[in-house]
């Protein structure tokens, strides 16, 4: 499902989450093979999550003024995997409120999109390895912890929120079906 960036603000404001004003925003892009057998993750090179499988994306407006959702995960697929994916073809799947309670200003909000097209080749950066997997095995013990939970939803929308304890681990989650079409 193709969203336009005011639809994507708007899902921030749902009554399934609580107050996001000051939540900072982030997109999650994740590279499917054509065929859809196959997952594209990048192997996190440094920073607090090195050695971590993760999507591909970041913060929204950490580095250029005024970006736009869209356009921070195009600008974070390029950056993090060479490959640029244009908006139209980036599909919203889920938006996810990851809550971390013993810590300040760490909370975000991200937007998680699929894509599987995109021009350019694949190849690695500073920050990301990218690695292709088998939608079926995926590293569940080299990704963040939450996934295991909400990965396997990524082919329709939802909506999730999850709260992680003090030593990363998940306290709680809650996902649930969102249906665009209404």
């Amino acid at each position: 499902m193709h969203l336009d960036e005011d639809a994507l603000v708007k899902l921030a404001r749902l009554p399934f989450f609580p107050d996001t004003s000051r939540t900072r925003l982030g997109t999650l892009v994740f590279l499917l093979d054509p065929s859809k057998k196959k997952l594209l993750l990048g192997l996190k090179k440094r920073g607090g999550a090195k050695g971590i499988y993760n999507a591909f994306g970041g913060k929204v407006g950490d580095k250029i003024e005024g970006e736009t959702i869209l356009d921070a995960a195009v600008r974070e697929v390029k950056e993090e995997v060479g490959v640029k994916v244009e908006p139209s073809d980036l599909l919203f799947r889920s938006a996810i409120l990851f809550l971390f309670p013993h810590l300040s200003d760490a909370d975000m909000f991200v937007y998680v999109f699929v894509a599987d097209k995109w021009s350019g080749k694949i190849k690695e950066s500073d920050e990301m390895k990218p690695v292709w997997f088998d939608i079926t095995r995926l590293p569940y013990e080299k990704m963040w912890p939450a996934d295991r939970y909400w990965w396997h939803l990524v082919f329709r929308p939802f909506l999730g929120k999850v709260v992680f304890s003090p030593e990363g681990g998940v306290l709680e989650y809650n996902l649930t079906s969102l249906d665009l079409e209404t």
